[in-house]
């Protein structure tokens, strides 16, 4: 199931949804201060290989520059999920 869902098509979103599994997820998301306003997240990747021409990824990485919001929701259990927040792209690791 995909954790990154955008609304509207590319490159006019309307908004960008991500959700993370912080608990026995398939990658180790954490929050990188007390107050959960830096979130590190790992971006869409197919067969274990992330790509940032990807179209999700284009539009988190491109979000900014558009002025589209990124709403985070966390998951707490099977099918709940608690709204976080409104995010904006601060930055990315990739190596590719």
């Amino acid at each position: 199931m995909p954790g990154i869902y955008t609304i509207r098509e590319e490159p006019h979103y309307h908004v960008i949804f991500v959700k993370a599994t912080f608990e026995q997820g398939k990658y180790p998301y954490k929050w990188l201060d007390d107050t959960q306003q830096t979130l590190q997240y790992y971006m869409h990747s197919q067969n274990g290989i992330f790509k940032k021409d990807y179209k999700v990824n284009r539009a988190i990485l491109n979000a900014n520059q558009r002025n589209v919001p990124i709403d985070v929701f966390q998951k707490e259990r099977e099918k709940i999920f608690t709204f976080k927040g409104i995010f904006q792209y601060q930055k990315d690791d990739f190596n590719a």
